[in-house]
């Protein structure tokens, strides 16, 4: 909310938006009344996400790490610990993430930037989300590895195996999913003629 009353990332999300419908409407024409309507609708979502996001990470997420330090760690790796251990450890690290969120907030509201955030990509003068490395660069969020560490640490504590093991495993993994993930957004990106 205290984003949103920031004129320059009300404007910011208002662009993003523009740019997107301008780039939908070269391959798909589109008349005034839809691209006001899409307007509408983008910058709603746009909204949606910023506030249901801090609330999934909070009640979703703990639940998902714990999963994977409990499937990793505990049977895979022959940890021997419970799955709801594993969400203990897992919600201890959002301890971590919380803070992120706060960082982010005050990052955004600091530099009257939408995209400001504890990583690499805050150094880059004219952030594109759309391309591979500027994604890469957001995704070495200090927060989020900081995070990582402490759910290896948890992990190898409760497994009873080595921290360079269980980060080995969780940073592989991590680094995996990013490498995914931005690799998935390129790949819809030249299916989508971008």
């Amino acid at each position: 909310l205290l984003c949103f009353s920031q004129p320059a990332i009300q404007q910011q999300m208002s662009d993003l938006v523009t740019e997107q419908l301008q780039k939908q409407a070269k391959r798909v024409p589109m008349d005034e009344r839809a691209r006001a309507i899409g307007e509408s609708v983008g910058q709603k979502a746009m909204r949606i996400s910023m506030i249901a996001e801090p609330v999934a990470t909070g009640f979703v997420m703990p639940f998902w790490w714990g999963l994977v330090i409990w499937v990793v760690g505990g049977k895979l790796l022959k940890g021997g610990y419970t799955y709801m251990k594993a969400v203990e450890v897992a919600g201890l690290a959002n301890v971590v993430t919380a803070l992120e969120y706060v960082v982010k907030t005050l990052l955004q509201i600091g530099f009257g930037n939408l995209m400001a955030g504890p990583h690499l990509a805050l150094l880059i003068r004219d952030f594109d989300p759309t391309k591979p490395s500027h994604g890469a660069l957001v995704a070495l969020n200090v927060f989020w590895l900081w995070a990582l560490a402490i759910r290896s640490l948890g992990m190898a504590k409760l497994g009873g195996m080595s921290f360079g093991k269980a980060a080995g495993v969780l940073f592989g993994l991590w680094f995996l999913f990013m490498g995914g993930s931005i690799g998935v957004g390129v790949l819809m990106q030249r299916l989508a003629g971008q």
